[in-house]
């Protein structure tokens, strides 16, 4: 007759044990592929800051999409580059309403050292579409902050409320990269509302430009000092963007060492008050990439 000792026994369900607590953590730290909702009944993840933590712990292995449930979201929350993100494996914050008024993510700034409702740290490859970002605070109410070495970033039919202020201070700034190489930054169809600056987009300096910088089809209201700033970049875009200057404001677009073939054309400027609708400075190019202003 065989016997099995109560250690053998024991053994047995130590091994059992130890072999499922490897699949389920394996299962819960697998790297992201595929679709997933954040909803903060139901969802996959009940907010953006437990999605952008699994973004960071676990890493994709193919394109993600969070499609966002309607509601309000009040939180603060911040992405670092992402293991697998690439051309082909992209992430993708969404709408799932497709309504960008019925998903609003707000919060209250309250210092430097917490200054945005979200913060893009060297993230690649992400797109966020048909959202409303509302900064709340009166100290530092920076909207979104870009960070280190961003490159493709796409923000398309969102929405942007920022402080009602007459500063001229940059921390009042919607969209805010400063001294950094940002490269393939598409900003199209949104709107920006309030704020210092509606985009304020400045590069590393004048012999390392960033490429790419697109500006497209936006809608600008009642910034105080500048709708649109870049500064150190090669052949901007700024095309067919409306702008109204309703308060005290400085420029409706500036533009400092962007060279080669930059483009501002088709831009509405409603100036009520304000110096200068379109101003270039130490802008260059050569025969065959010049600039257009038309």
């Amino acid at each position: 007759m065989k016997v099995t000792s109560s250690f053998q026994k024991a053994g047995f369900r130590l091994a059992l044990i130890t072999i499922l607590l490897t699949f389920f953590s394996l299962q819960n730290f697998a790297q992201l592929s595929g679709s997933y909702t954040i909803d903060a009944s139901s969802g996959d993840y009940i907010s953006f800051s437990a999605a952008a933590d699994a973004l960071k712990t676990q890493g994709i292995s193919g394109p993600v999409i969070f499609n966002v449930a309607d509601g309000t979201y009040e939180e603060t929350f911040r992405l670092n580059e992402i293991s697998g993100s690439s051309v082909a494996n992209t992430i993708t914050f969404q709408s799932q309403s497709q309504d960008s008024t019925k998903v609003i993510i707000k919060y209250t700034t309250t210092s430097p050292d917490n200054q945005y409702v979200f913060q893009l740290d060297s993230t690649d490859y992400i797109t966020f579409k048909q959202l409303t970002f509302q900064s709340l605070g009166s100290d530092y109410p920076r909207v979104l902050n870009i960070n280190g070495t961003a490159t493709n970033i796409t923000i398309e039919n969102c929405r942007f409320i920022g402080c009602n202020t007459t500063s001229s201070y940059d921390r009042y700034t919607l969209i805010f990269s400063y001294d950094d190489q940002t490269d393939n930054i598409l900003i199209q169809n949104n709107t920006f509302s309030n704020g210092s600056f509606g985009v304020s987009i400045e590069g590393y300096n004048s012999s390392t430009l960033s490429t790419g910088t697109q500006i497209l089809n936006n809608e600008f209201t009642d910034q105080s000092e500048y709708g649109v700033w870049l500064q150190y970049q090669d052949a901007p875009v700024i095309n067919s963007n409306i702008i109204n200057m309703n308060i005290h404001a400085g420029y409706a677009i500036r533009l400092e060492d962007c060279d080669n073939a930059l483009e501002v054309r088709k831009n509405k400027i409603n100036m009520v008050v304000g110096d200068w609708g379109i101003f270039l400075d130490d802008c260059d190019g050569i025969d065959s990439e010049r600039g257009l202003i038309a």
